[in-house]
C-alpha cells in the first residue's frame, strides 16, 4: 500500500511538474511582444495548425461599409471618442463591440486595439499615424473580422517598435484592407502586416517596409485589386496556406537568401495567378504556381544587384514591363495580362530607361537595350528560365527549375526546394 500510495504520489507530482512548465511556456509567448511597456495590449501570436484551402467565398469582395454614422476616434495629445464601443486607456483605445468606427490624428506611442469578443468591426482610416515603440501599432486580438477602410484622399501611416515578432499591423483572426486611400507600415521588429487567418486586400496603395516578411498570412493570403509595394528582408508575400491573386499592381523586393519573393505553404498549398501585373525579387526560392491559374507567370533565376535594370519584351521587340530592383536578388517572378500563351520572350539587363521609376516599376518613356539574358516560351501556364528552386510539373524541357542560359528552354513549373519558410 505504501508502494502504491508513492507511486501515486510521484504521479501526480510529475503531472503538476507538466502543467506548471506548459503554463510558464503559453505565459511567456503571449508577453513577449510588449514587456518593455504597459502602453499595449499583449499579444499572443500562437496560430492554428489546420488550415484548409482558399474558396472562391474567401475571395468575395464586399461592399465598403456606411461610415456617415460611426463612431468617431480622434487621436492626439488628448484623446476622444465621439459614440459608443470604445475606451481610451493611457495611449490604447481599445474597441470593445461591434460596430463602424473612424480613426484619424496621430498616436505617439500608443495602439489601436481591437478586443471585440469575435465580432465584426469596420475600421476607417481617415488619416492616421500611429507609433508604438515596443509592439504592433494596430493590434486586433479578439474578433470575427476586421476590415480597414483607407479613406479616399488619406494617407495612414503605422509603425512599430521593440523586440516583438508580429507585425506592425497584426491582426489575430481575419483582416480585410479597402478604400481608395493609402496605407504605409513601417516594421521595425518583424512583420508588416500579419494576419493569423485569412488576409483579403481588396484594394488600396499599400507601402510597406519590413524588417522581415512584408505580407504574411496564416490561413490564405487573396490580392483582388490595389496597388502593393514591399520590402523586406523576409518573404514578400508569405502565406501559410493558399495564395491567390486576382488583380493588382505588385512589386515585392524581399530578401535575397532563403526566403522567396512570393511563398505559399507547404505540402499541397499553391499560388494562384489570375490578374494583375506582379514583379517579385528575392532568393533562390519557388513555389508550387496552380496549374490552372489564369494568367502566365515566368520564373526568372538570375542573381543581380540592387538597382539593376531588367525587362522583358516580345520577340518583336514590344516592351512588356521594365523594372528597377530595390534589393539583390537571385530570382525574379513575374506575371502580367501581357504575357501570351506559346509565345517567345527576351530577357535583358542593364541599359537605361527615359520613364519615370514608381514603385519598381518605369512608367512611360521607352527603354534602351541592354545586355540580353536569355529567352523563354510560355509553352505552359508557368515556366522557368535559369537553374534554381525545384522542377515540378509544367511543360518546356522539365528539370531542376529549367536549362536555362542564352537561348535555353523553359523549366518546369517551380516547386517549393527544402527549407521553404513560413510562421506556423
Amino acid at each position: 500500500m505504501k508502494k502504491n500510495l508513492l507511486t501515486i504520489g510521484a504521479m501526480v507530482l510529475l503531472l503538476m511538474l507538466i502543467t506548471g512548465c506548459g503554463n510558464s511556456n503559453n505565459e511567456g509567448t503571449t508577453n513577449t511582444a510588449n514587456t518593455k511597456s504597459a502602453n499595449t495590449a499583449n499579444v499572443d501570436n500562437s496560430t492554428s495548425t489546420a488550415k484548409a484551402h482558399l474558396t472562391e467565398a474567401d475571395a468575395k469582395i464586399v461592399p465598403v461599409a456606411d461610415f456617415s454614422n460611426a463612431t468617431e476616434i480622434t487621436l492626439g495629445s488628448t484623446i476622444t471618442v465621439d459614440g459608443d464601443g470604445a475606451e481610451v486607456k493611457g495611449n490604447i483605445v481599445t474597441i470593445t463591440k461591434a460596430g463602424n468606427y473612424t480613426v484619424s490624428g496621430t498616436l505617439d506611442n500608443g495602439q489601436l486595439h481591437i478586443l471585440a469578443d469575435k465580432a465584426e468591426v469596420n475600421i476607417e482610416l481617415n488619416g492616421v499615424n500611429i507609433t508604438n515603440s515596443s509592439g504592433p501599432a494596430i493590434y486586433a486580438e479578439d474578433d470575427k473580422i476586421t476590415t480597414l477602410t483607407l479613406k479616399a484622399g488619406t494617407e495612414n501611416v503605422v509603425t512599430d517598435g521593440g523586440s516583438h515578432d508580429t507585425a506592425s499591423l497584426y491582426c489575430e483572426d481575419d483582416l480585410t484592407i479597402n478604400g481608395e486611400g493609402s496605407l504605409i507600415v513601417n516594421a521595425n521588429s518583424a512583420d508588416g502586416i500579419e494576419s493569423n487567418d485569412i488576409l483579403l486586400i481588396n484594394s488600396g496603395t499599400i507601402k510597406v517596409t519590413a524588417k522581415d516578411d512584408a505580407i504574411n498570412a496564416g490561413d490564405g493570403l487573396i490580392i483582388n485589386n490595389g496597388n502593393i509595394y514591399t520590402l523586406g528582408n523576409g518573404d514578400g508575400l508569405d502565406s501559410n496556406a493558399d495564395m491567390v491573386i486576382n488583380g493588382g499592381t505588385i512589386y515585392v523586393a524581399s530578401g535575397n537568401n532563403a526566403n522567396g519573393p512570393i511563398d505559399a505553404g507547404d505540402g499541397d498549398y499553391t499560388v494562384s495567378i489570375n490578374g494583375g501585373e506582379i514583379f517579385a525579387t528575392g532568393g533562390n526560392m519557388a513555389t508550387i504556381i496552380d496549374p490552372n491559374s489564369k494568367q502566365q507567370s515566368v520564373y526568372i533565376y538570375s542573381a543581380q544587384q540592387k538597382g539593376t535594370i531588367m525587362n522583358i519584351s516580345s520577340k518583336d521587340g514590344k516592351e512588356i514591363g521594365t523594372f528597377e530592383a530595390a534589393n539583390s536578388y537571385s530570382s525574379v517572378f513575374y506575371s502580367s495580362p501581357k504575357l501570351v500563351a506559346k509565345e517567345t520572350y527576351t530577357i535583358k539587363t542593364g541599359g537605361s530607361h527615359s520613364g519615370k521609376l514608381v514603385d519598381g516599376a518605369y512608367q512611360d518613356g521607352n527603354y534602351t537595350t541592354g545586355t540580353t539574358l536569355g529567352e523563354f516560351t510560355t509553352d505552359s501556364i508557368n515556366v522557368s528560365y535559369g537553374n534554381g528552386g525545384m522542377g515540378g510539373p509544367g511543360g518546356g524541357n522539365g528539370g531542376m527549375g529549367g536549362n536555362g542560359g542564352p537561348g535555353g528552354a523553359n523549366g518546369g513549373m517551380g516547386g517549393p526546394p527544402n527549407g521553404n519558410r513560413g510562421k506556423q
